[in-house]
């Protein structure tokens, strides 16, 4: 047979063709969430570029002159907001009587998201970052970006569409690294849905292509997925191997080396070693300045204190978890943390503290559809109405799991996340 030709022609209309938003009857286009969240100085400006730009992605790339005002309006107030720039972008393209670069009007669309982030305007930077999506359709990598964004918002089911999305186009533009976030990204939403066996095929299939192509670092991001499914199994061993290679990958300053810290800490836990994974978790406290991620650590910390019967130590995290509560919207919650706050509760018999925190799972969970930890708060509730410890690892002698290597595996992995640690 011959060398593959690839393909010059435009996409294909199935099963790449998607149907604009704004074509569908009564579907949620408006942007008046940018009205609520924002002052009215940039809001009622935002608002009217939002609507305008996403009734022009649609195809008909007419020119909208008034907007030529608000390009010299954001042009005089670049000073006063960073947001500005990104409207002068978006207006100047939208009022050319040239036809605009799509890609660099999406570009203004992330500048405006990463804005709007900044200034806890979540439901604003959903807004534009979906309409840097629709802009350029054909952009595997935008695609990816929605589903990400819609995944921090429990919007799982719309995060799928676009992971999928972004993972088609990829096959077909031949771009590697986006196949292979896209299928990582698919295997979490999995793993988060409770079926591990797809997690476990989309993961493999991502490291696949990622050691195809070189990508190390996406390498090691996988491999960072794939450990915390097999921790999710049981499979210790396994999820410690998978964790030495996450290692050797993020060294020496992965930005996720702190998150790999607090998960290999929780792989400690599941086999009941608290008292190792207390110090690792004290250390990574001031790493982490995100209210939700500061949350997840203390509320680890929690649980690891229970474990430990460290009454000091458990009290201090919860009064840390209890200060980061008011700080983060309720769609960023994640029913996990409350699972180990109610654990690290049961394990001293704080039944109160433990029940409160397991109802919050059980909330959360429910209405994002995560199966695989509403059976565990559910399995816990149970447990601590009947005035029963809720963790099964502080309820069992700590053991080693796997061979010698495998010890020697984790000791490795201590070593390596020691330097970080203690910088």
């Amino acid at each position: 047979m011959g060398a593959r030709h690839r393909s010059t022609c435009d996409l294909p209309h199935a099963p790449l063709q998607m149907v604009h938003p704004a074509a569908i009857p009564g579907a949620s286009v408006s942007g008046s969430e940018i009205l609520r969240e924002l002052p009215s100085a940039e809001g009622v400006v935002l608002f009217s570029l939002f609507t305008t730009a996403l009734f022009w992605s649609c195809g008909a790339e007419n020119r909208v002159p008034e907007l030529a005002a608000v390009e010299r309006q954001a042009l005089a107030q670049l000073n006063e907001c960073a947001c500005w720039a990104g409207i002068a972008v978006i207006a100047r393209h939208l009022a050319s009587t040239t036809p605009a670069d799509r890609d660099e009007l999406a570009q203004a669309c992330f500048c405006v998201a990463d804005w709007a982030s900044g200034h806890n305007a979540r439901e604003t930077a959903l807004a534009f970052t979906l309409l840097a999506a629709l802009i350029v359709p054909r952009h595997p990598r935008y695609a990816w970006a929605a589903g990400r964004m819609l995944r921090s918002h429990g919007r799982m089911r719309e995060a799928e569409f676009w992971y999928r999305r972004s993972h088609r186009v990829a096959v077909w533009m031949r771009d590697a690294y986006g196949q292979s976030i896209s299928l990582s990204s698919l295997g979490v939403l999995a793993y988060i849905a409770g079926s591990q066996s797809k997690a476990e095929r989309r993961l493999e299939k991502a490291l696949l292509v990622a050691s195809r192509h070189g990508l190390r670092i996406l390498e090691g991001e996988i491999l960072h997925n794939l450990m915390l499914l097999e921790m999710e199994r049981h499979e210790f061993a396994r999820a410690e191997e998978y964790a030495a290679r996450v290692v050797e990958r993020y060294l020496p300053d992965h930005e996720r080396l702190p998150a790999l810290a607090h998960d290999i800490a929780c792989l400690w836990m599941e086999q009941g070693h608290f008292a190792r994974a207390l110090p690792v978790l004290c250390s990574l406290v001031p790493r982490f300045t995100d209210p939700v991620e500061k949350f997840q650590v203390f509320a680890a910390l929690v649980r690891a204190a229970g474990g430990a019967g460290d009454k000091a130590a458990f009290a201090s995290a919860w009064v840390g978890a209890d200060a980061c509560l008011p700080l983060v919207q309720e769609e960023s919650l994640h029913a996990g943390a409350f699972l180990d706050l109610g654990r690290g509760a049961a394990s001293l018999a704080s039944w109160d503290q433990a029940v409160s925190a397991f109802q919050r799972a059980e909330l959360i969970a429910r209405s994002r559809g995560e199966a695989d930890v509403l059976f565990k708060v559910e399995s816990a509730l149970d447990a601590v109405r009947r005035r029963e410890g809720a963790d099964h690892s502080a309820r069992t002698v700590p053991q080693r799991y796997g061979t010698a290597a495998a010890d020697s595996i984790a000791r490795n992995v201590i070593q390596a996340l020691q330097p970080a640690l203690t910088a």
